[in-house]
């Protein structure tokens, strides 16, 4: 009947009579949402999780992307860790790109590595393997770099042409092995988003 606010204040007494009943705190959730209380509702479904009411993969996972939109991503990192111990959340390709990124966003490098890693096995995206290698790269984890823009070259990846060349050249230069280091600073000085940078990698590396 979109009477808004007497169902927050019905709701309300409901979890005060019944704070244990799942439904409850789901019902007051929804409606800070509805109300566009998100704070509220953020808070509705954290309180649901303190009380060890929610039983369901779909309400861990929300709770963890309320976390991530309020800027909370160690919290989103604990509550699908915990869905994942519970054996409620499965580990599929999606969940683990959810916790990846809440461990990116807690400036946890290692640990948000670790899972892309695992995420790129089960995984035929392109997009995340150039992202792992990216990661990687920036961590100087340069094998790890090289490995999945390969990967991700074979699945296709190209939304800068030259850029998988590039930054495969600047890690096995970093790698110290200069040949392999040369031939795809060559490839990318075909395209004209890296060429400028491949040349000047190339004269560099000629000096030694």
């Amino acid at each position: 009947l979109e009477n808004l606010d007497d169902a927050e204040d019905l709701g309300t007494r409901l979890l005060f009579l019944e704070p244990n009943k799942k439904k409850y705190w789901n019902q007051v959730s929804a409606l800070y949402f509805a109300k566009e209380f998100e704070l509220d509702s953020l808070s509705a479904l954290e309180l649901a999780y303190e009380n060890d009411t929610l039983n369901k993969e779909s309400d861990y996972l929300l709770l963890a992307k309320y976390y991530l939109y309020q800027k909370s991503p160690l919290k989103s990192v604990m509550v699908i860790n915990d869905g994942i111990k519970k054996n409620l959340i499965d580990e599929n390709e999606e969940n683990l790109k959810l916790l990846s990124s809440s461990y990116f966003y807690s400036r946890d490098l290692d640990n948000g590595i670790k899972i892309l890693v695992k995420a790129e096995k089960i995984s035929n995206d392109p997009e995340l393997s150039f992202r792992l290698g990216t990661y990687a790269f920036d961590s100087e984890k340069y094998e790890l770099a090289i490995s999945s823009f390969n990967i991700a070259k074979k699945r296709g990846w190209n939304d800068i042409p030259g850029r998988i060349e590039l930054i495969t050249g600047i890690s096995y230069f970093e790698l110290d092995n200069v040949e392999k280091a040369r031939s795809n600073l060559l490839l990318a000085t075909n395209f004209d988003d890296t060429k400028d940078t491949a040349e000047g990698w190339l004269s560099y590396i000629n000096q030694f």
